[in-house]
């Protein structure tokens, strides 16, 4: 099992820019490896957990295990807060960091956070647990329209303006009818439909943004081959137009921090435009057409949306039943 590792392990790795915040979420900038230790049965664990570019990390507040508690019960107040532990409606909470394989990911696991949230409403009187049903039609009724949420999206295969709407105004009305009712199960519900809507959003702009690089690589691609074609291609010319998709590229780099798309510009393919300067320096005009033409099919399935995979439609059936 992948263990979770705690956020105060990482602040220094924030401060040291190796990672970096993303509203609610974090950014590996550069591989970086944390031991994990924990106690289980009496006994000592350790574990070296590997952070990589890409991935999407999560702070999530935890209950604390019968092994933190026990760790922990003799530190002061400052102690627990430096270790980001805090008490919250009777329990003992502590912020670890969730590690997701990519936004997409992210964005089912939190849609499907919420029915689960939802059906699991445990609360203690006295000293015994009960589970209580609560408005039992409310709910099976915020759990279908989430499951069918959950399917659509699936399906989906570009992230557009309209798709991000539709999900938000769906999302917002699940919402609405979840604030009627009020308990500690039903904020968490809501605070996964407001992760939700902000991933979304994110997931759009990092389309936007690839659409927009895509299209603009097409142009130069367009006036090399034109200038080419007319004979009119001067080195001077060659630099500028290399130099802009050199540009674009710096541009997608920095902006471009989660997978599946950060995946996407860190292919060979899409990289060979690092040398592309130099290429065209020493006018090798063929060189860099390529190059801008082998970056343009590694963006083109996120800017014009692709079929999906066997294996993605596999994981999509499971994602729904």
């Amino acid at each position: 099992m992948r263990r979770a590792p705690y956020f105060f392990q990482i602040e220094g790795l924030i401060a040291e820019n190796k990672i970096k915040r993303v509203d609610n979420l974090l950014a590996v900038l550069e591989p970086v490896k944390i031991e994990v230790c924990w106690k289980k049965d009496d006994k000592e664990h350790q574990v070296e957990v590997d952070l990589i570019p890409g991935i999407v990390l999560h702070p999530r507040w935890r209950e604390a295990t019968k092994e933190e508690k026990e760790e922990w019960k003799d530190l002061s107040p400052e102690e627990l807060l430096a270790r980001k532990v805090i008490r919250r409606n009777r329990k003992l909470l502590v912020l670890r960091i969730e590690q997701i394989k990519d936004l997409r990911a992210a964005m089912r696991q939190t849609l499907r956070h919420i029915p689960a949230t939802l059906v699991a409403r445990q609360v203690k009187i006295g000293k015994e647990e009960v589970f209580l049903a609560g408005d039992t039609y409310v709910i099976d009724d915020c759990i279908t329209k989430l499951n069918e949420l959950i399917a659509d999206f699936s399906r989906a295969r570009k992230i557009s303006s309209r798709l991000t709407e539709n999900v938000i105004k769906r999302l917002t009305r699940i919402g609405q009818t979840l604030e009627e009712n009020r308990g500690i199960y039903i904020k968490e519900a809501l605070v996964s439909i407001k992760n939700a809507e902000k991933w979304l959003k994110l997931m759009e702009v990092y389309e936007r943004k690839i659409s927009q690089c895509y299209l603009r690589l097409g142009k130069l691609a367009m006036n090399l081959e034109e200038l080419l074609r007319s004979g009119k291609l001067t080195l001077e010319k060659l630099v500028v137009i290399a130099n802009e998709a050199y540009g674009i590229r710096n541009y997608l780099i920095a902006e471009i921090l989660f997978n599946p798309y950060y995946e996407r510009i860190q292919t060979p393919e899409f990289q060979s435009l690092r040398r592309i300067k130099e290429h065209a320096k020493k006018g090798r005009e063929k060189t860099v057409f390529n190059s801008i033409k082998k970056a343009m099919a590694k963006l083109e399935a996120i800017a014009i949306g692709e079929k999906p995979s066997r294996e993605e439609l596999k994981e999509k059936r499971a994602v729904i039943s």
